[in-house]
C-alpha cells in the first residue's frame, strides 16, 4: 500500500494557482463537513464513552463524604471555596458537568448526613439557578460564553436560600460554643455563609423578581433599589476580602494537579459517560485564589453600575456610554446580563421609572434649531402628532436593539451590528427623510418659508448611526480583524468619513445649544430677580455642557489627525515596499465597506473615490507621505496638549483621561519622529522593519473606563 502513494503537492499548488481571487474549490464527494468529521474522529475525546472512568470510592464506603456525620471545618472551607471556583469556571464558559456538577455533595445534597454541608450545597445550587435565570432572561449570551447543557437538568432545591443560610450559621455558632474545633476555622466558615447571604441580598435588590420565577400577579413594576444594593455590594466586597485571607485555613493539596481531585467532595469523572462527545475532555479550571479575584472584580463592577446608572440613565448618550463601559474585554456574561436587567427591568422603562420614549424625545429635541421655549418638536416641524409618535415608537425599538446587542461579547457585537442595527437604523433614516420632506411640502402649501428647516430627525439618526460606525471600526481594531495591507483604506474611511462627520455634527450641536439658550433667555430685557436667578442657572449648566461637548470635539480631532497620519504612513510603507499589498484591493475594500450598504448613501463611499485619492496621493512619493504623516502626528500632539491645558476640565474627567492622554501623546510624538526620519534624505534609503514602525496606538473617548482602541499592531 505504501508504494501506491503519490506526492501531489506540486499538482495541488498548480491547481490552486489556476483559481481566481476569492474562488473556492469544492468537491461533491468531500465537503467541509467531511473534513471536520475526519478531524474529530482523530480526537481521543470521541472514545470517551468507551473508556471506563476511574471513579472515587462509592457512597457506601466508610470514607465517603456522604456518610460523614460532621465534616471538619478545614475541609468545609476547602469544599466551599472549590465550589465557588467551579461556579466561576462555569461562568467563564466551561461545561457544568465538568465543573460545578463534579461536586458529589451537590448531586446528593439531600443525602448528606452533615447538616451544614447539606445546607451549603442547597444554597450553592440555588445560586447557580439564580445565575442561570439571570443570563437566560437577559438573552445576551452565546454558545462560547455560556453552557446551559447538563445531564442533571432536573436537579432542584425547595425552600429559600436565606433560610438555609440562617440555619447553617446557627449550626456553626453552636459548634463554636462546643469548642471542639479551632474557632478561627469555624469563623471562616461563617464568613463564607455571611458572604452568600449578602450576595443574595444584592441580587434581590437589582434583579426583577420575575426573573427569579415569582408569580407575575405579585409583581407590578420593579424598580431596582440602588441605595440598598450599593450597601450590599460594599458588604459583599468586605466579606469576600476576609474570605480570601482565610483560604489558607482550608485543606490544601500535597501535590496540586490543577483540579480538585484531592478533595473527597469532587470527582472529575463522575459525569463523563453522560456528557456528549463534543464536550472538551480537559476543562480549564482555576484556583481558589483566582476565583475570589474574579468575584471581587464582578462585585466591584456591580457596585460601579449602581452608582454610574443614576446619572447616565437620563440621556440616550449616557445610556450608550453605560453599555460601552461595562461591555468591554474585561466583562463576563453575568455582568453583561445584569447590565441589561438593571437598565431595562420592565419593558421600555429605564430602571423601571423613566420611559425610554421620553429619553429619545429629549435627544431629538436637542437637534431642533427652531425649538424655542416649550414648543414641541412636531409642532415646530408641521408634523402630525400621530406621525411623530409612530416615529418615536420605531426609534425606541431600534435603540432597544442597540442596547441588547451591546450586551453580547465583542465579536458577536460586531457581527450583530452589521446584520441588525445598521439595517434597522437605515430603514428608520429613510422614514425620517420621508417625514421631513412631507412636512416641508405641507409647510409650503400653507404659505410657509420656501427654505426647508434643518432636518431634525435625519440629523439625530445620522449622529447615532455614525457613532455605531465608529464603534464598528473600533471593534475591528480591538479584535485585530484588519491586516497591515488594509490599514491605508481603513484609516482613511474611519478618519475622513466617520470621525470628521461626527465632529461636524457635534460642532453644529454646540452652536445650536448657544442659539437655543440665547433665544430662551434674551427675549425679555426686564427680568425679575427670579428670572435672573433662572438665567444664571441655565448659563452655568450651558457652560458645563459646552465644555463637555468641546472636549468630545477635541478628542475626535485627535482621532482624525491620527487616522490621517496612519493613512499616509501606511501609503508610504506601501510605496517603499515595506508593506506588500496583494492583488484584489478593490474586492477587499468592497467586502469591508459593504457592511454600510444599508445606511444612507452619504455614509457609503465607493472604492473609486478612495482609489482616486490613493493614486493621486501616492504619486508624490514615499518621502512626502512620511513628512505629511509627521505633520499629522504633531497636530494630534497639539490637540492633546490643548486638552490637558483646558481650564474647564472637570476633576473627575481629568482623573479618568489623564493616563490615556499621556499614552496618546507619547505614541504621537514617537511616531512623528519616526516619520520625520523616514521622510528625510539621510534615512530614506535605510531598511526599517515595518513591525517596529507601526506602534500600537490607543484611541480613546471620554466616556469609557477602559477604551483601548488598537489602531496598529
Amino acid at each position: 500500500m505504501m508504494n501506491d502513494k503519490k506526492d501531489i503537492t506540486k499538482d495541488f499548488l498548480q491547481a490552486c494557482g489556476e483559481l481566481r481571487l476569492g474562488e473556492l474549490a469544492k468537491c461533491d464527494s468531500f465537503s467541509l463537513l467531511s473534513a471536520m468529521s475526519a478531524i474529530e474522529l482523530l480526537d481521543p475525546k470521541m472514545d470517551s464513552g468507551m473508556i471506563r472512568p476511574k471513579r472515587k470510592a462509592g457512597k457506601d464506603t466508610e470514607d465517603s463524604i456522604l456518610l460523614a456525620d460532621q465534616v471538619k471545618a478545614d475541609e468545609l472551607i476547602a469544599i466551599m471555596d472549590a465550589s465557588m471556583a467551579m461556579l466561576v469556571c462555569w461562568l467563564q464558559g466551561q461545561p457544568l458537568d465538568q465543573t460545578f456538577y463534579t461536586n458529589i455533595c451537590l448531586l446528593n445534597h439531600d443525602k448528606l448526613k452533615d447538616r451544614v454541608l447539606s445546607l451549603f450545597s442547597s444554597v450553592a445550587i440555588n445560586l447557580l439557578n439564580y445565575f442561570r435565570m439571570i443570563i437566560e432572561v437577559a438573552a445576551v449570551f452565546n454558545e462560547e460564553d455560556f453552557s446551559a447543557f447538563t445531564c442533571h437538568s432536573g436537579l432542584q432545591v425547595k425552600g429559600e436560600p436565606m433560610e438555609y443560610l440562617e440555619s447553617a450559621m446557627d449550626l456553626i455558632n453552636a459548634r463554636i460554643k462546643e469548642n471542639t474545633e479551632p474557632t478561627k476555622n469555624l469563623q471562616a466558615v461563617n464568613l463564607r455563609l455571611s458572604f452568600l447571604q449578602s450576595f443574595f441580598d444584592l441580587i434581590n435588590c437589582i434583579v426583577p423578581p420575575l426573573v427569579l420565577k415569582v408569580d407575575a400577579n405579585d409583581v407590578k413594576v420593579f424598580v431596582p433599589n440602588f441605595k440598598k444594593g450599593t450597601a450590599s455590594a460594599e458588604k459583599c466586597l468586605n466579606l469576600l476580602d476576609s474570605c480570601r485571607k482565610t483560604i489558607c485555613l482550608g485543606l490544601r493539596p500535597s501535590n496540586d494537579t490543577g483540579d480538585y481531585l484531592w478533595l473527597r467532595a469532587f470527582d472529575p469523572q463522575i459525569n463523563r459517560q453522560q456528557s456528549p462527545p463534543n464536550f472538551p475532555r480537559d476543562p480549564k479550571l482555576i484556583s481558589r485564589f483566582e476565583a475570589f479575584d474574579y468575584l471581587h472584580n464582578l462585585l466591584a463592577k456591580i457596585k460601579l453600575m449602581m452608582t454610574e446608572i443614576v446619572d447616565k440613565m437620563k440621556t440616550l448618550d449616557g445610556l450608550l456610554q453605560f453599555f460601552y463601559q461595562f461591555g468591554g474585554d474585561d466583562s463576563c456574561v453575568l455582568s453583561r446580563s445584569l447590565v441589561q436587567l438593571i437598565v431595562m427591568p420592565n419593558d421600555y422603562n429605564i430602571c423601571g421609572t423613566l420611559p425610554l420614549q421620553s429619553i429619545v424625545q429629549e435627544s431629538i429635541s436637542q437637534f431642533d434649531l427652531s425649538l424655542l421655549g416649550d414648543i414641541p418638536t412636531h409642532t415646530s416641524m408641521n408634523i402630525a402628532p400621530e406621525i411623530y409618535n409612530d416615529f418615536l415608537a420605531f426609534s425606541v425599538r431600534a435603540f432597544v436593539g442597540v442596547f441588547q446587542i451591546r450586551g453580547h461579547n465583542l465579536a458577536r457585537q460586531r457581527d450583530k451590528l452589521l446584520r441588525q442595527c445598521f439595517e434597522d437604523l437605515g430603514v428608520l433614516q429613510a422614514e425620517a427623510d420621508k417625514i421631513e420632506m412631507d412636512a416641508f411640502a405641507i409647510g409650503m402649501s400653507n404659505g410657509g418659508d420656501a427654505y426647508p428647516k434643518p432636518p431634525i430627525f435625519s440629523t439625530f439618526l445620522l449622529y447615532h448611526i455614525l457613532q455605531l460606525m465608529h464603534y464598528h471600526f473600533e471593534l475591528g481594531f480591538r479584535l485585530d480583524i484588519f491586516v497591515p495591507y488594509e490599514f491605508a483604506y481603513t484609516y482613511w474611511y474611519f478618519g475622513e468619513v466617520v470621525v470628521k462627520s461626527i465632529t461636524n455634527i457635534l460642532e453644529r450641536k454646540c452652536n445650536l445649544m448657544i442659539l437655543n439658550y440665547t433665544a430662551a433667555t434674551g427675549v425679555d430685557k426686564k427680568k425679575s430677580a427670579k428670572k435672573q436667578q433662572l438665567k444664571q442657572k441655565l448659563e452655568s449648566q450651558l457652560r458645563k455642557d459646552i465644555a463637555a461637548m468641546q472636549r468630545r470635539i477635541l478628542m475626535h480631532k485627535v482621532e482624525a489627525s491620527l487616522s490621517s497620519a496612519f493613512t499616509k504612513f501606511s501609503m508610504g510603507l506601501e510605496i517603499s515596499g515595506r508593506i506588500h499589498v496583494p492583488p484584489g484591493e478593490e474586492i477587499r475594500y468592497q467586502r469591508r465597506m459593504s457592511e454600510f450598504y444599508a445606511l444612507p448613501t452619504v455614509l457609503y463611499v465607493s472604492y473609486e473615490e478612495y482609489g482616486k485619492f490613493s493614486s493621486n496621493y501616492k504619486s508624490v512619493g514615499a518621502r512626502k507621505c512620511f513628512s505629511d504623516a509627521s505633520l499629522n502626528f504633531e497636530q494630534a500632539t497639539h490637540y492633546l496638549k490643548s486638552l490637558l491645558e483646558t481650564n474647564n476640565m472637570e476633576e473627575g474627567y481629568y482623573k479618568d483621561v489623564l493616563p490615556k492622554i499621556t499614552a496618546l501623546s507619547k505614541i504621537a510624538k514617537q511616531n512623528a519622529v519616526v516619520s520625520k526620519l523616514l521622510g528625510s534624505e539621510q534615512h530614506a534609503s535605510q531598511l526599517l522593519n515595518a513591525s517596529s514602525i507601526l506602534n500600537q496606538i490607543v484611541i480613546t473617548n471620554e466616556f469609557s473606563e477602559k477604551s483601548d482602541f488598537r489602531i496598529c499592531s
